[in-house]
């Protein structure tokens, strides 16, 4: 069952912690159609991990930091990424019509997984945060959103 919109909105605030609730409920919640729109959804990610890119410097080293981690090359990444298939097992359904999947960009999702990979060298890779991932690029139109995002999320609610 989703986290309901009410209780989001106090967990923005602070009010109450994300901790109470289990990984797969928030992982539901947030990737769920009920309870929440999906033009909130993206604000509402913001807020929880309280992602706020406020200049444009910023938003340049961040995406200068990515090209880095996404490009940088690492043999053991590498070979998990072209076993893992990410273009036929992270196809999310649509709920309105549960035969039709949503297909993640697989060059974004294998960008954005060699970018999290080479930045978090203890995990590498798992195929937990690539569901992650090919639910956010529904969302966000940027690689580089969806990496910093994930990267934040990953540490700050210790997900890794």
């Amino acid at each position: 069952m989703p986290i309901p919109y009410e209780t989001l909105a106090a967990i923005c605030r602070g009010e109450v912690s994300l901790q109470e609730f289990s990984k797969m409920r928030v992982f539901k919640t947030l990737f769920s159609e009920e309870g929440v729109s999906r033009d909130l959804k993206s604000q509402f990610w913001c807020q929880l991990i309280n992602l706020q890119i406020k200049s444009e410097e910023e938003r340049e080293m961040n995406e200068l930091m990515f090209n880095d981690m996404a490009n940088k090359r690492n043999q053991v990444l590498e070979d998990e990424i072209s076993r893992d298939e990410c273009n036929m097992r992270y196809a999310v359904m649509k709920k309105c019509d549960p035969l039709e999947l949503i297909q993640p960009d697989q060059a974004k999702m294998e960008r954005i997984i060699r970018a999290y990979g080479n930045s978090d060298p203890p995990v590498t890779f798992d195929q937990g945060y690539c569901y992650i991932v090919s639910g956010l690029l529904g969302f966000f139109s940027s690689e580089v959103e969806v990496y910093i995002f994930l990267t934040k999320l990953m540490f700050d609610f210790n997900w890794r």
